[in-house]
């Protein structure tokens, strides 16, 4: 599975631009946010339990992202100042690269 960057000039990063904008005039956030406020990341489908409730437990094969993509993931994140992020999965915890896309 290939990642794509986020870039400066792609069509959603403008758009979510505009939008943080009108927040900003309209003062429903503070004007120093330039990134989501709190991103949830599934790190992996994974799990160890079988959860009659949870939405992991569906039967689909899905790809996930490797640890380098991880990373390119995280660094997108940091590079347009998200505030907060929460490592979840399936049983994230469960990877063997855990701690390092963690790092």
């Amino acid at each position: 599975m290939t990642s794509k960057r986020i870039g400066e000039n792609d069509k959603g990063i403008n758009d979510y631009k505009n939008l943080i904008s009108k927040y900003k005039e309209y003062k429903a956030i503070p004007s120093t946010l330039v990134g989501p406020t709190f991103v949830p990341i599934d790190l992996t489908y994974g799990c160890n339990l079988k959860c009659s409730y949870c939405y992991i437990s569906s039967p689909e094969e899905t790809d996930e992202l490797d640890t380098e993509e991880w990373k390119e993931v995280l660094d997108d994140l940091a590079r347009i100042k998200n505030f907060g992020i929460c490592l979840s999965g399936g049983e994230a915890a469960l990877r063997s690269d855990y701690f390092e896309i963690i790092e």
